[in-house]
């Protein structure tokens, strides 16, 4: 019987750092297969690993996710049962969120990541990773979409949010609840994701600002944004 076949797609973040950067900055520094190294677990799996990128979650952005969403559609045709994508955390949701809208196959698709570096105490990106493996190759998984699965809990795409800047168990789904969780190397889901939504092609991608409204608003910043021409607000 062959091993479940896992496309790992690291693309940097917290799982990948270190402090080594000036005045002892947190940076990434770890390739995928030294992340990999450091979870003997992962050897019940057949990994493909594909290093797209070493950049902290803030230097993510739309155009970089597209890229990520043909490299995901990429591997998921060249053949795996499942896809797991190592990324920062502070902007997995929104790079789950725009994968989701561009995700139409079966095969289940797992953002991954952690708090803390591999130099702190208590490093959760192996945890996560293997739970994120574990996820891709359940056949429960299949036709849920995007997921993300931090501190043992699975979470869709659409629904997840990040709540603290350090905290373990930042992650949650305030409005639905999670979709299940992994417990002893077991996955259980409850419920499939409520809702979907799918863009038949890429999107093209225009500029967009969001703006915090408060009592002392008077526009000015609606004003500024119309004249550097942003295309939504």
């Amino acid at each position: 019987m062959r091993s479940a076949r896992v496309a790992v797609l690291f693309t940097g973040g917290t799982i990948s750092m270190t402090h080594n950067g000036p005045e002892g900055t947190a940076v990434p520094t770890l390739t995928g297969r030294e992340i990999c190294s450091a979870v003997p677990e992962l050897d019940e799996f057949d990994l493909q690993l594909h290093e797209f990128g070493q950049l902290p979650g803030p230097h993510m952005s739309p155009e970089i996710g597209l890229e990520l969403a043909l490299r995901m559609t990429q591997v998921i045709e060249e053949g795996c049962d499942g896809v797991v994508i190592a990324h920062g955390t502070d902007t997995i949701e929104e790079t789950a969120f725009l994968l989701d809208l561009l995700h139409d196959a079966p095969t289940p698709v797992v953002l991954v990541g952690a708090m803390r570096t591999q130099d702190e105490l208590g490093w959760d990106g192996p945890a996560n990773l293997f739970s994120g493996c574990l996820v891709a190759v359940s056949p429960q998984a299949r036709d849920h979409g995007i997921m993300v699965v931090m501190n043992n809990a699975i979470h869709a795409a659409s629904e997840v949010v990040k709540t603290y800047t350090d905290s373990i168990d930042t992650f949650v789904s305030p409005e639905t609840g999670t979709l299940g969780f992994i417990d002893r190397n077991a996955v259980t889901f409850y419920r499939r994701p409520i809702r979907r939504q799918m863009l038949a092609q890429p999107p093209r991608l225009g500029r967009v600002e969001i703006i915090y409204a408060t009592a002392a608003s008077d526009g000015s910043l609606i004003d500024a944004a119309v004249r550097q021409g942003y295309g939504g607000l």
